[in-house]
């Protein structure tokens, strides 16, 4: 299955799409897409679509960046974050962590998950809220879903950046930001005229080339990490497909077999043929 067809595969997975029609450009198709446009082409804002990143981020992002952060300076700004402590905390007490006795307090919830958890429970945090539902029918259908994407193509691209010799932290980031051009794309397409189903084969195609451009955008405005924000930039021209970086090629691996498994978990009348894509993309 070539990657157009898996493309076509996973929007309809992302919001239970019907089989894409061979139709033209309907006139509603090309009047949203032209709206897009001009979130890419910064003619209107996103920064309506999106909620902001608590301010408390780049504080900890910085120090989880020094050299053996202390407990206590992670302490101090982790503790600012009511929403962040209830995510530590429950990570550290979680399976992931058994056999670890009771937690205690912050500190110890720190000390438990380590470095590598404490970053991946800030991006929850933080991004996770970015991907919830806040536009209309298409951003409440589809974030649970892209949520579970996005976790997949987070891990994944995070484990690659490692054995690369990339940080980590910047794998996971650009996994999880990846997925923020989507949630723009759709409450954009919520705020506007309903689209007739199903879509087109050609609008599907179309609005899949924006995703990229998309994400850089309003990545671009989120400095949260030098290597995102040149990811970020490449996104937005020529676009990652065509990008020269390696974390680039990471997360275009990342996404494509985040979807092969998406798609082959998906129960329906189709799992033969899902189960054929999610072999093709891991290959």
């Amino acid at each position: 299955m070539t990657a157009v067809d898996a493309d076509l595969a996973f929007v309809a997975w992302l919001i239970d799409l019907p089989h894409a029609s061979d139709s033209p450009l309907g006139a509603g198709e090309r009047t949203a897409l032209a709206t897009i446009d001009e979130l890419i082409d910064g003619a209107r804002g996103v920064s309506d679509l999106l909620p902001r990143a608590p301010a408390v981020i780049p504080h900890l992002l910085s120090a989880l960046r020094q050299r053996d952060p202390s407990v206590r300076a992670l302490v101090e700004r982790v503790s600012k974050d009511l929403t962040l402590v209830a995510q530590l905390m429950q990570t550290a007490r979680s399976a992931a962590y058994g056999g670890q006795g009771e937690v205690r307090d912050l500190a110890h919830a720190i000390s438990v998950i380590g470095e590598h958890g404490l970053q991946m429970a800030i991006a929850r945090v933080v991004l996770r809220p970015l991907l919830q539902a806040g536009g209309g029918a298409l951003s409440a259908q589809a974030t649970p879903r892209l949520w579970e994407h996005t976790e997949h193509k987070s891990q994944l691209c995070s484990m690659k950046a490692a054995a690369a010799g990339l940080d980590p932290f910047d794998g996971c980031l650009a996994g999880m930001k990846h997925s923020v051009g989507w949630t723009a794309a759709l409450r954009r397409l919520d705020r506007g005229a309903a689209l007739d189903r199903p879509w087109s084969r050609a609008f599907v195609e179309q609005l899949m080339a924006r995703r990229d451009p998309l994400f850089g955008r309003v990545v671009a405005a989120w400095p949260v990490s030098p290597a995102v924000t040149a990811l970020a930039e490449e996104a937005t021209a020529p676009g990652l497909a065509t990008a020269g970086s390696t974390l680039a090629r990471l997360l275009l691996e990342s996404d494509r077999e985040a979807t092969a498994r998406v798609l082959s978990e998906r129960p329906s009348d189709a799992a033969a043929a899902e189960s054929r894509l999610a072999v093709d993309l891991a290959h």
